[in-house]
């Protein structure tokens, strides 16, 4: 669109920041201890597949869907698409559990159908 008279001039600056560097080390000298408090939803993830749009409007009471993980293979314990941990679905009391076998240290995101592999 070609500007006409009636347009105002607005003039643009590129914005100016601090270096990273400088920022990084003040945020640096705090204890991470100040964040323990914070909450974060994990879940759980029992297996993953995908449905035309047709196929799920079909879905009702009973339907029954296959994922993509076997019943002796462990879960995902996902918080915010980031894999933790694995582990093995239990009971305890009159409720669902996870009892971790395998713990994430890498932290990496959650891959298409499957979470990353724990270490990788």
């Amino acid at each position: 669109m070609e500007p006409t008279t009636a347009d105002p001039v607005v003039e643009v600056q590129p914005a100016e920041f601090p270096p990273m560097a400088s920022r990084a080390a003040a945020f640096g000298d705090r204890p991470l201890s100040r964040f323990y408090d914070v909450k974060v939803t994990v879940t759980v993830e029992l297996g993953r597949t995908s449905l035309p749009l047709s196929e799920m409007l079909k879905l009702g009471e009973g339907a029954v869907i296959e994922l993509n993980r076997g019943v002796s293979e462990p879960v995902d314990l996902v918080a915010d698409g980031v894999l933790l941990a694995r582990g093995e679905i239990v009971v305890v009391d009159d409720c669902y559990g996870i009892r971790i076998t395998e713990v994430n240290a890498a932290g990496k995101p959650d891959g298409p159908g499957r979470g990353a592999a724990p270490g990788s």
